[in-house]
């Protein structure tokens, strides 16, 4: 795996990237915004705005391990570095997280 950058660009070679998160599948039911991805503490779409990105090996795991990401924030961020130190893993939460629209 290859990954280069240069400002806004990234350059990748024989490598999977998932991006998963609220920007653009969410509904908004009175006036609150709920994500596509299920809060595992609710039960529901998540009301936390959040964008997580990974770079990987293959794209099948990356898919996988971006929507775990969307779903555990920070704290799974920890435990997927431990167990697959290989990837590149990008999470903004909350006001870092890009706005649609």
């Amino acid at each position: 795996m290859l990954l280069t950058t240069t400002g806004e660009s990234v350059q990748l070679h024989n490598c999977g990237v998932s991006t998963s998160g609220d920007t653009e599948q969410f509904v908004e039911v009175g006036g609150r915004r709920y994500s596509h991805v299920v809060d595992l503490r609710t039960g529901l779409g998540s009301t936390q705005r959040v964008m997580a990105t990974v770079i990987g090996l293959d794209a099948t795991t990356t898919d996988a391990l971006a929507t775990a990401l969307s779903a555990g924030g920070y704290a799974m961020k920890v435990r997927l570095l431990k167990a697959y130190p290989e990837l590149d893993i990008r999470l903004r939460v909350g006001r870092d997280a890009p706005h649609s629209g």
